[in-house]
């Protein structure tokens, strides 16, 4: 209505921002609020304790930026031509995987509060079931939209481009860029819980294992077969990221339940139980290793 263009766009953004921003400090210091927001008297270690914590999201979020400049650098620098076309295209894309990737974020960030409270509560077994429970709605939600991708592809990138090289690309991009959505929900899911239950550092290696891992896919497909090829870095990275979360996942979750959990807690079962045992004791004489050294460092 305006005709501001590409500057129009920033601005709503940047009001629509501030709104909202309006809206949770209206909201926080409102009358509804049973927990008032009061200034002074702060506890240094539980402010420590809470940058900790967020420190993750926040840095997964930082590197969002990160990728989508690497990945929009590496199509105009390998795609010649094409490569405005294929930026583009991958801008649509990334709008629509923002519908999957969006809710998702919400299943696994909104369990989070639950899971923190069950664990400080010492009931392990709502700590399972709020973490099953989360990762049942995040397949169901990624299995939805896998299929929406495939069928309706076509229909979506409508709504954002009318160029027909363009459509086609970014039909094309959709579908690879989806290809491993239902296994993400495990990345998510997993790895946020790990937060939950105060594992910063090991959930923070499997994001960042996951944003390093497409950096190298994009520049290696783009680099060894052609530029538009990069779309392929996000399903492999999905997949692959997907499979060392649960693996951690599994490796982890037992051993830190029995460390701050009641004796005789219930406890997650493990699949292929043989090979637990096998790291189980790996761990065990790691951690006898590790001790035997100290000991001889001491003496």
């Amino acid at each position: 209505v305006l005709n501001l263009g590409v500057a129009g766009a920033a601005y709503a953004t940047v009001i629509s921002q501030f709104f909202s921003c309006l809206y949770a400090v209206c909201f926080l210091f409102g009358k509804q609020v049973k927990i008032k927001i009061s200034f002074g008297g702060y506890d240094k270690k539980l402010m420590a304790t809470i940058i900790k914590t967020g420190i993750s999201p926040f840095l997964i979020l930082a590197t969002d930026s990160i990728v989508i400049i690497a990945l929009n650098t590496v199509l105009q620098k390998f795609g010649g031509a094409k490569g405005d076309m294929l930026i583009s295209a991958v801008t649509v894309i990334q709008s629509y995987f923002l519908l999957i990737t969006g809710p998702l974020i919400g299943i696994s960030g909104g369990v989070q509060p639950l899971i923190s409270f069950n664990f400080g509560a010492r009931k392990s077994q709502r700590v399972i079931d709020t973490i099953r429970y989360a990762l049942i709605e995040a397949l169901i939600l990624t299995s939805v939209m896998f299929a929406v991708s495939w069928l309706f592809a076509d229909s979506i990138v409508g709504f954002f481009v009318d160029a027909p090289e363009t459509i086609e690309t970014a039909v094309w991009g959709i579908r690879v860029f989806t290809a491993a959505i239902i296994p993400l929900s495990f990345q998510y899911v997993l790895v946020d819980a790990l937060t939950a239950l105060g594992r910063i550092k090991t959930a923070l290696y499997l994001s960042i294992t996951r944003k390093l891992s497409f950096l190298i896919f994009i520049v290696a497909f783009a680099w060894g077969i052609e530029a538009r090829y990069a779309f392929f870095g996000e399903p492999a990275a999905d997949l692959i990221s997907s499979i060392q979360s649960t693996a951690v996942f599994l490796a982890v979750f037992n051993p830190h339940m029995r460390k701050y959990m009641p004796a005789g807690s219930p406890l997650l079962k493990m699949p292929f139980p043989k090979l637990q045992a096998r790291i189980a004791r790996a761990r065990r004489r790691h951690y006898l290793i590790q001790l035997s050294r100290k000991k001889s460092r001491k003496g």
